[in-house]
């Protein structure tokens, strides 16, 4: 059963609506009210879905948007306070049901499988794939589609909608409801059933065999099955590294959209389900554009990968709309082909009249490299590139960097590659932080400082800055007050074998600065309890944790992490099948998961 005719015949205008107002009030110029709706009618009795609407004071013919939460999630009035005072009538209704602690969410009234926290299955293909919870979800929020239009405030010609997380898998499935002229997934991408936890799950893989539900899941209610179907303009936002909406399969997802139909994406490196607060503009500019016909979206730009003249990978860009750009920004990684823990560096960008430019070197040529561009404009919309990945070798580049670096992170490069862990999952203008900056400290040293994050790096998977094996972590500290925290290295983080190395710090207040040494044997694997011990050169992220997730010293600095001791080894990746040898390069499209099919290695 295919997603056509799963759709077959529905119609989420054929129930009636029965509204139940459970209050109303005014603020911000705006006039909300507190609603219950019916749903699909199952065994005699409607579902009875719980959101809140809101439309500015007054106003009339208005595009109208529809917010669709997350997982855990439920209605956020927060998104209708940025949009009303936009111009829009919004609707964010739960989809999700019951939940600890939860006063008012969406009545399933005993179907099997709506309420999130309950259901009793996941991706449900029979009877049939109408039975799973992506389904009944997708028909509460077309129902919820039939809410907003029938608001005298709302134009039901301009009706909008994006999802967060497992709502943003929920957009590709409203592709159905020709209502909906414009939309956006945030971190949902589809391909779920490609798992990245265990690579042998690749399609092509040696002994890979999908399970039948599998492959009528992704016949049917997954949201790369959708995907052609989409008619309205899609947007994607996510980050880099998120684990939901895996990055590269995420443009494959847009790629399935038909010709003709505008699709564009806007990554933040480096972070995982969260959005950096330079995109705050970019939800409310594409429904400007896409409902209300005001301001610009510019087109997706041309890129390229060539060999340049010191013989060198460098990346190209060509954006639309040159003249409106105020800011490129070039990243690239090598090697690793999982998105959800890649190294992101920094390229140094040049610029010779409407070409960007930046050499992006390598370390081994045979091996992966990947790149794309954020590129910013004046109406502050930020834009990202596809993303480009090539074997170096065979554009004919060579590998320029000729051995690995001990120094990970000096501070002289401000945060450098420090990210942080999610401070909110939606990215709600107003809600987004940094809480990571770089400053300076005794002696004139510079460094980075954490406000109630857990900064961590995922320089140690890059072939330079991986850790030579027996070698110890060494980085230095000042914090006035003393200080008790934990220092994490990871092994495969998020993909095949992820394991979790643990090493408690305690350190007495000091004015100046501290070096702290970790020996592999000081990290315990949290699981196993287990010692990492010489293997240090097999982590790939580096993490540091305060004690009740706060720094004690609101202003400590860290810089200066290096590797000392050890010796350097041939590396042997994760994903490389059993017989794999070093030096053995790239062993088919299908060697790395989530990337078959990638123009990186184009099958035969």
């Amino acid at each position: 059963m295919g997603p056509e005719e799963i759709w077959a015949g529905y119609d989420p205008r054929a129930e009636p609506l029965d509204e139940e107002i459970l209050k109303t009030w005014e603020e911000d110029g705006a006039t909300y009210k507190e609603v219950y709706f019916n749903g699909e009618l199952f065994d005699g009795k409607y579902v009875r879905i719980y959101g809140i609407y809101a439309a500015p004071t007054g106003a009339k013919n208005l595009p109208g948007l529809l917010h669709i939460h997350g997982g855990g999630q439920t209605v956020n009035k927060d998104w209708l306070k940025v949009f009303t005072a936009e111009g829009y009538a919004v609707l964010s209704i739960n989809w999700g049901g019951e939940w600890p602690n939860r006063e008012r969410y969406t009545l399933w009234n005993g179907v099997e499988n709506g309420d999130h926290k309950h259901r009793t299955g996941r991706e449900v293909t029979k009877p049939s794939p109408r039975s799973d919870s992506y389904y009944l979800w997708t028909q509460a929020s077309m129902r919820a589609v039939t809410y907003l239009e029938s608001q005298p405030e709302v134009n039901p010609d301009k009706i909008g909608a994006y999802g967060i997380s497992m709502g943003g898998s929920i957009m590709w499935n409203i592709a159905f409801d020709p209502r909906i002229k414009a939309g956006c997934a945030i971190y949902g991408a589809g391909w779920n059933t490609y798992t990245y936890d265990e690579t042998r799950y690749s399609v092509g893989m040696p002994g890979h065999t999908p399970s039948e539900n599998d492959l009528r899941w992704r016949a049917s209610l997954a949201p790369e099955a959708s995907a052609p179907y989409v008619k309205f303009p899609m947007l994607f936002l996510s980050s880099s590294n998120d684990r939901h909406g895996y990055m590269d399969r995420a443009e494959q997802s847009l790629d399935l959209i038909p010709e003709g139909v505008p699709r564009a994406w806007a990554l933040t490196p480096r972070l995982r389900h969260h959005i950096g607060v330079d995109f705050i503009h970019d939800l409310p500019a594409w429904f400007d554009f896409y409902l209300k016909g005001e301001g610009n979206w510019p087109k997706n730009p041309a890129t390229a990968i060539k060999s340049g003249k010191s013989g060198a990978p460098v990346f190209y860009l060509k954006p639309d709309n040159p003249e409106e750009v105020v800011k490129v920004e070039i990243f690239y990684g090598l090697e690793n082909p999982f998105a959800v823990n890649r190294h992101w560096r920094t390229a140094e960008v040049n610029q010779s009249k409407d070409i960007y430019s930046a050499v992006v070197p390598v370390m081994n040529a045979d091996e992966y490299l990947f790149a794309f561009a954020n590129i910013t404009y004046k109406s502050g919309v930020v834009l990202s590139s596809p993303l480009e990945a090539v074997i170096p070798s065979n554009i004919r580049a060579v590998a320029t960097i000729k051995k690995p670096s001990r120094l990970i992170y000096d501070g002289k490069e401000g945060i450098g590659d420090w990210t942080r862990g999610s401070t909110g999952t939606d990215p709600i203008p107003g809600k987004i932080d940094k809480r990571l900056k770089a400053v300076t400290g005794p002696g004139g040293k510079p460094g980075f400082t954490a406000e109630r994050v857990s900064p961590f790096t995922y320089a140690p998977s890059d072939p330079e800055f991986r850790a030579p094996k027996g070698a110890s972590l060494q980085f230095d500290i000042k914090t006035d007050v003393d200080e008790d925290f934990t220092v994490r290295l990871y092994k495969n983080y998020w993909v095949r074998d992820f394991e979790t190395y643990e090493c408690s710090v305690n350190l007495k207040g000091d004015r100046g600065w501290q070096t702290v040494t970790l020996t592999g044997d000081q990290f315990i694997e949290k699981k196993s309890k287990k010692p990492l011990g010489d293997s240090i050169n097999e982590v790939g992220v580096l993490e540091l944790s305060p004690g009740n997730k706060k720094w004690k010293d609101s202003d400590v600095i860290f810089r200066n992490f290096r590797w000392v001791g050890g010796k350097y080894v041939p590396h042997v990746h994760a994903y490389r099948s059993k017989d794999w040898k070093p030096g053995g390069g790239i062993i088919n499209s299908d060697d790395a998961d989530h990337l078959q099919d990638h123009e990186a290695v184009k099958p035969e």
